[in-house]
């Protein structure tokens, strides 16, 4: 696989760091043994990157609705399909920055209203991070204050997760399974003090972007989605679920789909003859 293009943002200034919180332990259900999700990706107003840049979100509703309606009328475990937006809101850049880290965040206040018009339409939300050499854990819990939300979840890319030298697009990244633990037990804690399960997807294409797996925890209201990534042949694509599913840590899977670029597109029958079935669909 190739580094994915990385489009250029202008920062916003930087803000605090939100302290994690401090949980008060409740008992929280499990969310992904009640339903499964179908998102589309994007970043807001970057056509390129993805569905949700390229229409007014009031186009995708009925789009996602559909694509929910059918994976749930094809869904052997007869769980539900509800429709979310996934929104890239900390983006790797090529270029350093003013801080060095090679990611720009998205306004606050852009971030915001999309969540609210999600919301608002009855869709839930997944924010992903591309941190670049930004601290993974200081990355999500700079989104704190929306992750505590119902219904906003999380999605960490490997393959923007930079070590020293590395730049996004030139070279892939990778998240260890302590690093991934760490954003598992923040997730938990806002799980515990809202009394809402959260659902952290991390997306794979290759074996080096998420290494020491046999390390990999389960954190008490938090469910880990290992999310296929690949882009191109169905076939690659279905090999590398099927090899996650069986690897140390698996928890539930995820497939992405590339509208423009695979060739061809894995049908909804083809995604639940899966054994097991994706938790989660992401449409790119």
């Amino acid at each position: 696989e190739t580094p994915t293009p990385v489009p250029r943002l202008s920062p916003p200034p930087p803000s605090p760091t939100p302290r994690p919180p401090e949980p008060t332990p409740t008992a929280v259900p499990r969310l992904l043994d009640q339903v499964r999700f179908v998102t589309y990706y994007g970043i807001p107003q970057v056509p390129e990157a993805g569905i949700l840049g390229a229409q007014p979100l009031v186009m995708s509703i009925p789009e996602l609705q559909a694509w929910a309606r059918e994976l749930t009328h094809d869904a052997p475990d007869g769980r539900e399909t509800r429709p979310a937006v996934h929104l890239v809101v900390t983006v790797a850049q090529r270029e350093p920055g003013s801080d060095g880290r090679f990611r720009a965040r998205l306004p606050r206040p852009l971030v915001g209203d999309w969540v609210t018009q999600a919301q608002e339409a009855g869709l839930a939300v997944i924010l992903d991070i591309q941190p670049g050499r930004g601290d993974v854990l200081g990355e999500v819990a700079y989104w704190a204050d929306l992750l505590r939300k119902p219904g906003v979840h999380l999605a960490l890319d490997p393959e923007f997760v930079m070590g020293p030298n590395q730049i996004p697009g030139r070279d892939l990244g990778s998240v260890s399974a302590r690093q991934v633990n760490q954003v598992q037990a923040f997730l938990s804690g806002l799980a515990e003090t809202s009394g809402e399960p959260k659902m952290l997807v991390v997306h794979q294409f290759a074996d080096s972007m998420v290494t020491d797996k046999a390390q990999l925890q389960a954190f008490t209201a938090v469910d880990l989605v290992i999310n296929a990534d690949g882009v191109g042949r169905p076939a690659d694509k279905l090999a590398d679920y099927r090899q996650y599913v069986r690897e140390p840590g698996f928890q539930f899977g995820g497939v992405k789909l590339f509208l423009q670029a695979d060739e061809p597109l894995l049908t909804v029958p083809e995604l639940m003859r899966l054994e097991p079935p994706p938790a989660v669909v992401v449409i790119q």
